[in-house]
């Protein structure tokens, strides 16, 4: 009875459980170029020639690692053993995926610095029908991207721009450290500082530029703490109308006084918030605000604190 309840692995000698996985690693092996790729490790368990390789460790003094394949790990019955393992691959595969789209970005910088391919983008319209009417290209699209968007935007633009070096015949040189800085420079040199993308609340004047303050600063503090969730109390100073990123989409500043004269600042782009009558709320208004403070600001000489996902209701 004993016999049965043992773990397959520690029946076979591979150590004493419980077991668990200490690493993972794909092994494959080609003999040479063009011939097929095949698994490149043996199962210590079944002698299978396995690719994916899960190394197990036993919880013995004197045990040592050893490798098995999936199909052995599903076998054992061994269900956390069988989850860990699971996690094993999947940390792998996306660290491995990780990789290859960076590695993907820095071949796109590397294309972008030749002379043919900004050539290229040139000659196409903008991907958004506005813009192109507008007589923007496919240049001030792949800038646009390359500042502003993340990952998987720069492998959008690095599909695009791949296709288009391969039209032309063109394979991407040795990446260089310095081709993401030349790549900005050569596609837009009339702007090689990135943009905001929110509206700046206050500037700070260029060294040695001295002026006189036409305002009094109020007297204001911070409120909460940087990425925390707060709610207060608060009279609607002023609601602004801002130009978006799009003609269709506005967004609106709204600007709180807190009941100790903190003041609080909030870009909204979604649904603006109502009245119960269904009028929308207005300056002057009394509101309880409750939102995640952004970040700490100074605006004309006083604290402001920004503020994101609001919900702001009439008191």
């Amino acid at each position: 009875m004993n016999d049965t309840a043992q773990h397959k692995f520690e029946a076979a000698g591979l150590g004493k459980a419980p077991f668990r996985v200490v690493g993972f690693e794909v092994k494959k092996f080609q003999a040479c170029q063009g011939a097929p790729i095949q698994a490149g490790a043996s199962c210590d368990f079944c002698a299978t020639s396995i690719m994916n390789v899960y190394w197990v460790k036993g919880s013995g003094l004197n045990d040592n690692r050893f490798k098995v394949g999936c199909d052995c790990v599903e076998k054992t019955g061994d269900r956390g053993l069988i989850r860990r393992a699971k996690n094993a691959s999947s940390e792998h595969k996306a660290a491995a995926s990780r990789a290859a789209k960076e590695s993907r970005v820095k071949r796109l910088y590397t294309l972008l610095t030749m002379d043919a391919v900004v050539e290229a983008l040139e000659g196409d319209p903008h991907p958004m029908s506005w813009r192109a009417d507008e007589g923007d290209t496919r240049v001030d699209w792949a800038t646009w991207m390359l500042r502003h968007s993340g990952m998987a935007g720069k492998t959008k633009l690095a599909s695009y721009v791949e296709k288009v070096a391969n039209g032309l015949g063109i394979k991407p040189r040795k990446v260089d450290e310095g081709d993401e800085d030349s790549a900005l420079a050569r596609l837009d040199p009339r702007d090689p500082a990135p943009k905001a993308e929110t509206p700046v609340l206050l500037s700070d004047p260029e060294p040695g530029f001295e002026t006189e303050p036409t305002f009094e600063p109020a007297e204001s503090e911070w409120i909460g703490t940087v990425g925390n969730r707060v709610s207060f109390s608060a009279t609607v100073e002023a609601t602004i109308e801002c130009e978006g990123f799009r003609p269709y989409q506005s967004t609106m500043l709204y600007k709180f006084v807190d009941d100790d004269g903190n003041q609080a600042a909030w870009f909204n782009s979604g649904r603006a918030p109502r009245r119960p009558d269904g009028e929308l709320i207005e300056e002057g208004d009394r509101v309880m605000v409750i939102g995640r403070v952004k970040d700490h600001t100074f605006y004309r000489g006083a604290r402001q604190t920004t503020l994101t996902r609001c919900k702001v209701e009439l008191m």
